[in-house]
């Protein structure tokens, strides 16, 4: 008995030793990583920093618990708003559900561009339907009501 007792205290010992070298020290990419680690930044080009569990925990439960969960753990919160951005905080999401949030805004927003391109003398080495694709790709800014 007295063996156990005195290698369950050098464990101890030694834990509470590892556990001290394990404190990460103060440093400014601690911030960096803490942000990495609890937000998902959305972006034209794609998402960074996901990680998702979906469907762990909801296998046995109903389109209503999942909704009622959903509402509960929903938090926005919009940073900016002006006539021409809107900048918001989604929090309580997965992954998966603020990328679809992401096609849908970017889907839905009004544009106009270049569609029929007629092209009566091309005399450049460019070909007609690289030119149409690119007068295509102009960004153009205007009402596209």
């Amino acid at each position: 008995m007295a063996k156990t007792k005195k290698s369950s205290r050098s464990r101890k010992a030694a834990g509470d030793a590892t556990d001290a070298k394990l404190t990460p020290a103060p440093s400014p990419f601690n911030d960096i990583l803490e942000l990495q680690r609890t937000r998902v930044v959305c972006g034209p080009d794609g998402n960074m920093y996901t990680s998702s569990n979906i469907g762990v925990g909801n296998d046995s439960g109903s389109i209503e618990d999942f909704a009622k969960d959903f509402a509960a753990n929903l938090k926005l919160k919009v940073r900016k708003y002006d006539d021409m951005v809107m900048e918001f905080e989604v929090e309580g999401i997965s992954c998966s559900i603020a990328n679809a949030l992401r096609r849908v805004m970017i889907a839905e927003v009004p544009t106009m561009a270049i569609e029929h391109v007629f092209v009566v003398n091309n005399t450049s080495i460019i070909q007609d339907e690289v030119l149409a694709h690119r007068l295509g790709m102009i960004p153009l800014r205007g009402d596209p009501r």
